[in-house]
């Protein structure tokens, strides 16, 4: 984050505060000793670390995203940076700061203050900088007040663990929101969902730092004030660190859990398929969808549905779990809905999916989904809709997930999920960039890039389509699991400083029992397509 902010065209890093002061002791024996002095203690103590250990054997030995939690030194990382020794009064939890130190900090003149430490701030701090005192929250503060980040959401199973950061204040965890975002709780590993939201966050600072140069802080805060503009009452308990019995409680919650997982795989493989229906009007009872379904080796998904002269083009992803990677099929239907097996029209060394067609000039073009390979590629038809040459190359070295594209108002509309750091989630922000041109233009980032910070709306899931008149974007929840359903959401504006829309009906997975995901939906003239991920018994 230091050095996004150090690297940037709008704020530089010119005075580092450091804290020296020494914490209030409690009277009597050290921790240690009163340990052994107190033998409810010592065992209570040593029970809690045979539970983590365990803990940490049952589930974080297979941790896989990278250390978020190494601790760097700031030597060198902030050249021409002043630091300043401070000897704030130290409380059990906090720091205030006294008149001397908090003149020596204001004769900078800093704009913004970025609090790293772990202790709460008190007091003439939070007014040293013309715009307070900065600070991540990982959780979320309508549901989470307190810590550890990230741990309670992991623990209890909670479908998202909610991420901020904040104007500080003396009320905990309750300032001026200024980015609010939510993440899938990695439930199976309190170690990778910390990663994950830690991953992720650190891009929330120096995207507001930007935000803040190009607004000016008059409107950058007449903005963030409408946005909390709502009374947010809070009446859950403040979450703390458990104790031995709670975290026992928790841990034998959570193997509980991974047995039925682990009971689960040995019977069941969720497999995506196909489901379609061929109706004039919008087919909207997915009880009806007729089902297509791949042989037990592979999954289809993502369908992407182009209307041609004698019926209809299912683009899909075809992942065969022997090679480990996807491909790009097509099934060829009639205009009775009857239909081919899928041939592979597309095939690369890394993972492809998200086939997304659309038409420019006569011709047709596809995006698939090439985030392994660090891009977005546009391919050319030469021969519909079974050959594709490669046209050009978007956004090289940057991962991007389910890109789609829209003509709407005179320009293209390219939306997408990226990450901006290894390690956050996928399915997170959404991004969408502006161009004259979908091939051979230039694209130019959206002003309120990202869009949306919600793992429950963010990612794309199938093309904007038009009804009554009105424009409609699917996109994915990913909340409880990856791609466990999707929305439909009335755009209400799109334009290159503001994008807004409404989600109007949500689809989840309960119109069958065997369903257990869906996030994909796609249509063309009168055929209707989604995918659906069913539970396949192992043995058929």
């Amino acid at each position: 984050m230091i050095e996004s902010i150090h690297t940037s065209d709008h704020s530089e890093v010119v005075l580092v505060v450091h804290a020296v002061g020494t914490q209030a002791q409690e009277p009597g024996q050290g921790r240690v000793g009163r340990l052994l002095s107190d033998p409810v203690a010592f065992a209570s103590a040593a029970l809690r670390g045979l539970f983590e250990r365990l803990y940490g054997w049952l589930f974080e030995r297979r941790a896989v995203l990278p250390p978020s939690e190494e601790t760097v030194g700031m030597d060198g990382l902030v050249p021409g940076a002043v630091v300043l020794e401070a000897n704030p009064q130290r409380t059990r939890w906090s720091d205030r700061y006294g008149e001397e130190d908090l003149e020596r900090v204001r004769r900078h003149d800093v704009d913004v203050l970025v609090r790293l430490g772990g202790r709460i701030l008190r007091g003439g701090v939070l007014q040293a900088a013309r715009y307070g005192v900065w600070s991540y929250h990982h959780g979320d503060n309508l549901v989470n007040r307190g810590g550890p980040p990230a741990f309670w959401e992991s623990m209890e199973g909670w479908t998202t663990t909610g991420s901020m950061l904040q104007v500080l204040t003396e009320d905990l965890d309750n300032g001026l929101v200024l980015q609010r975002s939510f993440s899938p709780t990695n439930a199976m590993s309190v170690l990778d969902n910390r990663r994950a939201t830690a991953w992720k966050t650190l891009s929330f600072i120096p995207r507001k730092l930007g935000e803040l140069h190009r607004l000016g802080g008059e409107e950058f805060f007449e903005r963030a004030r409408r946005q909390n503009a709502d009374p947010i009452l809070y009446s859950r308990p403040l979450y703390r660190n458990p104790g031995t019995m709670e975290y026992g409680r928790l841990l034998f919650g959570r193997m509980r859990a991974k047995a039925r997982l682990v009971a689960y795989n040995l019977r069941y493989r969720d497999q995506w398929q196909l489901m379609f229906s061929v109706k004039p009007t919008l087919s909207t009872s997915f009880w009806r969808y007729e089902r297509m379904v791949p042989p037990a080796d592979r999954f289809w998904a993502d369908p992407c549905a182009v209307k041609t002269a004698t019926g209809y083009a299912i683009f899909i992803e075809e992942f065969v779990y022997a090679a480990g990677k996807g491909h790009i099929a097509v099934i060829e239907m009639d205009a009775d809905g009857r239909w081919t097996s899928p041939k592979t029209v597309l095939e690369r060394p890394y993972h492809l999916s998200y086939p997304f067609v659309f038409e420019y000039e006569g011709q047709h073009y596809m995006v698939p989904e090439s985030a392994q390979n660090r891009c977005i590629e546009i391919y050319r038809c030469v021969e519909f809709p079974h050959r594709w040459e490669l046209q050009e190359t978007l956004f090289e070295g940057r991962r991007a997930w389910d890109s789609t594209i829209l003509e709407h108002d005179g320009r293209f509309w390219l939306f997408a999920t990226f990450t901006e750091n290894d390690g956050a989630p996928s399915t997170d922000e959404l991004f969408i960039y502006w161009s004259d041109r979908p091939v051979g233009g230039t694209w130019h980032a959206h002003l309120a890039n990202p869009v949306i910070s919600d793992c429950r709306s963010a990612r794309p899931a199938g093309r904007l389509f038009v009804e009554n008149g009105r424009l409609y974007r699917p996109s994915q929840d990913c909340s409880a699991r990856y791609g466990w359903g999707f929305n439909i959401a009335r755009v209400d504006r799109l334009d290159a400083t503001a994008y807004e829309e409404a989600i109007v009906t949500k689809v989840l997975p309960e119109w069958a029992d065997d369903v257990v995901a869906t996030h994909t939906f796609t249509r063309a003239g009168d055929l209707h397509v989604i995918d659906a991920q069913v539970r396949r018994r192992l043995n058929r």
